[in-house]
């Protein structure tokens, strides 16, 4: 698959996520920012259009940050 046809199929297949900030509550996938200096990118894995690194994913502790306030406490909502 080339590399314009990829980038066509994950957006067409990209699940919206949607996370819950402890400070600003309910937020869009736009304001989340992944975190994570553990694993190597070619580590990364696409589900359901979104990528996520396979370790950090499979933990209890998200690692992820809202981009409004830019606190760490967040959580993904959505079942992927």
């Amino acid at each position: 698959m080339s590399s314009e046809s990829e980038k066509e199929y994950i957006e067409e297949n990209r699940k919206d996520l949607k996370f819950k900030c402890h400070t600003c509550g309910s937020i869009s996938q736009d304001d989340v920012v992944f975190l994570c200096n553990n694993c190597d990118s070619k580590e990364m894995v696409e589900k359901e259009g979104n990528f996520f690194c396979p370790d950090c994913f499979s933990k209890t502790t998200d690692k992820y940050m809202c981009r409004i306030c830019e606190s760490t406490d967040v959580k993904l909502i959505t079942k992927v």
